[in-house]
């Protein structure tokens, strides 16, 4: 998700934020890494206030986005259904998880804590609606 994106540039002084930027950075450059973006992405990028911290996240995704996925009406009705079943404070989140789900992505990366922490409840709306998606940190692909 956008954390994920962001995180290369975010500020370095906290060791966690230096260890997830490097995972995400190594995990951009593997050749077997299939990157997924989103139309909803893309759109929410134009959010960042920071233009040096925009062009560069905007950047990235050209770069290492291998597939796009349009959004659908049937999206907003399954993000709706996973905010509110995992109390996810944001609807932005719940519609970024769903875009990974209907791009077939075996993982949606995030550095966001609330997302982590819900990740269990997310996996398992989500499997029980056919969907494998697993929902990680950066770090926890081993990337380090």
């Amino acid at each position: 998700n956008l954390s994920a994106w962001n995180r290369p540039f975010d500020d370095w002084s906290e060791e966690k934020i230096v260890m997830e930027a490097k995972a995400v950075i190594r995990l951009l450059e593997r050749n077997e890494t299939v990157v997924i973006a989103s139309e909803f992405a893309i759109a929410m990028i134009k959010e960042i206030r920071n233009g040096v911290k925009y062009k560069h996240v905007s950047s990235l995704i050209r770069e290492y986005s291998n597939e796009l996925v349009k959004e659908k009406e049937e999206q907003l009705n399954l993000a709706t259904e996973l905010q509110k079943d995992c109390n996810l404070s944001k609807l932005e989140d719940s519609i970024h998880i769903v875009l990974a789900c209907f791009g077939n992505a075996d993982y949606f990366v995030t550095t966001d804590g609330e997302i982590i922490k819900k990740r269990g409840c997310i996996e398992r709306y989500l499997g029980e609606k056919g969907y494998k998606l697993k929902v990680v940190n950066p770090l926890d692909l081993g990337v380090r």
